[in-house]
């Protein structure tokens, strides 16, 4: 993107080069913060975890993934190879069924990245877990649910990340 598409004078050619040059500048950072790789996936339709079993949860909405990071009805975030760097990744699970018992898992390429046991008082009961990882090429990210509880539960999730490093 050139300053000439931001600048909308008439007189853009008599501005110094200087001038042409930190607006050049300006607009590089602005279109490399529109080009930022963001996720932001949901689990709408109620998943359901046995009692005492662990499940990756199966996203089933897209509201942001402009990079491919992933094809609905999949429980895997790939990262492709043109979006390596620095991430936030967040991630919220919730139930109607209570809050004792349950813990939030981020997996990154099959371990754990971060877990975090929920702690809501009342209804709908929430674990929230955050993570900041480098992911390169093919990195996988899996949102998990531990059940404890001693009976199944609906769980709904989101996920989200975005590239704050190059």
């Amino acid at each position: 993107m050139s300053f000439q598409y931001l600048y909308r004078g008439d007189d853009f050619r008599d501005l110094s080069r200087e001038t042409r040059d930190l607006l050049d500048q300006r607009d590089q950072s602005l279109e490399n913060y529109l080009n930022t790789p963001y996720l932001k996936v949901r689990r709408v339709a109620n998943q359901t975890i046995a009692s005492g079993a662990q499940a990756n949860i199966s996203f089933d909405t897209e509201d942001s993934d402009e990079w491919g990071f992933i094809s609905v009805t999949s429980d895997t975030i790939t990262v492709p190879a043109i979006v390596p760097g620095l991430y936030a990744i967040g991630a919220r699970a919730e139930t109607t069924g209570g809050a004792l018992g349950n813990i939030v898992f981020l997996n990154l390429n099959g371990s754990t990245l971060q877990g975090a046991a929920w702690s809501a008082a009342s209804s709908p009961y929430k674990g929230f877990v955050s993570a900041n990882a480098y992911l390169v090429a093919n990195d996988t990210i899996k949102l998990e649910v531990q059940n404890n509880a001693l009976s199944s539960r609906n769980y709904t999730a989101t996920l989200w990340m975005t590239r704050v490093l190059a």
